[in-house]
């Protein structure tokens, strides 16, 4: 198997340049054909999109609708498709850092604009919170 002198795995079609395409080695300033890297959040426990919700939704008998079912648990009929799809709310209205448009929290970094941030899922470019440029 070819590799590079780093030891990773050499593609046919990087054989004449002998660098490669996954070597960050190789490519220490990065690999100049690649895209930019999504910066996810910091946490695990931290959701990947933030949408928030009016208020609750209930049922027509009344009931609050449980976003865990899909029927009723008190009258046994099935949940109306606009509360179906709806998103879970969070407990905290504001999160730093979340796209303003879709609530998505997965975002890239402007190098030549530092400060700026790239909504990965809306394309929307709004302002990094202070401290997190």
């Amino acid at each position: 198997m070819n590799r590079c002198e780093h030891g990773i795995y050499l593609p046919e079609g990087d054989r004449a340049s002998g660098k490669a395409w996954g070597c960050t080695l190789c490519y220490s300033q990065g690999h100049p054909e690649s895209t930019a890297i999504p910066i996810l959040p910091h946490s695990s426990g931290t959701p990947l999109n933030l949408r928030q919700t009016d208020g609750l939704d209930f049922c027509p008998c009344g009931a609050i609708a449980l976003t865990t079912r899909d029927t009723c648990n008190i009258c046994g009929q099935r949940y109306p498709s606009e509360i179906l799809v709806r998103h879970q709310g969070t407990a905290n209205a504001k999160v730093p850092g979340v796209c303003p448009d879709c609530g998505s929290n997965i975002h890239y970094a402007h190098k030549a604009q530092p400060g700026i941030w790239e909504c990965v899922d809306c394309g929307r470019t709004y302002v990094a919170p202070k401290g997190r440029e």
